[in-house]
Formats: C-alpha cells, structure tokens, sequence
C-alpha cells in the first residue's frame, strides 16, 4: 500500500485509499510478523517504501526513549 508518513495517516484523516486490505474477523490471518519492542510502545508506527518506525519509551520512569526501524516485509530489525 501506500505510505503512513505520519500519525494518522499521510493525510491526517486515519483512513487509507487502498481497498484490498483485510478486515473483521480474519484480520489476524493476515499479520506477517511482530516484535516485542523494549518498554512500553504507544506510538502509531510509521511506514515508508519498504521501512517500518516505531517509537517506544523505557526505565523507570520511561524516560529512556527508542526509536527502531524494522524491514517491513520480514520484520528485521534495521536499527
């Protein structure tokens, strides 16, 4: 699909053009990878060309702060 340049979706309105995408009860079937991330992951990731970005915040006071980016077809972490 196309790209998720930022929250919300590259437009802001947290819809996607694309139309093939799974939904409702099957959506699980279609999950390809996923990671543990270190801490706690409340950001929405972010999807460029063949690259995913998440965000995640750890310690004790979640003040250490992450930023991974993964292949986005076989969830290798990149850095």
């Amino acid at each position: 699909g196309a790209d998720w340049s930022h929250f919300r979706g590259s437009d802001g309105s947290s819809f996607s053009a694309q139309t093939d995408l799974p939904a409702g009860e099957n959506i699980g079937e279609s999950i390809v990878w996923k990671k543990d991330l270190p801490g706690r992951a409340v950001s929405g990731p972010i999807i460029v060309g063949k690259k995913v970005f998440v965000t995640a915040s750890g310690g004790p006071k979640d003040e250490q702060l992450f930023v991974l980016a993964y292949d986005a077809d076989t969830g290798e972490e990149l850095w």
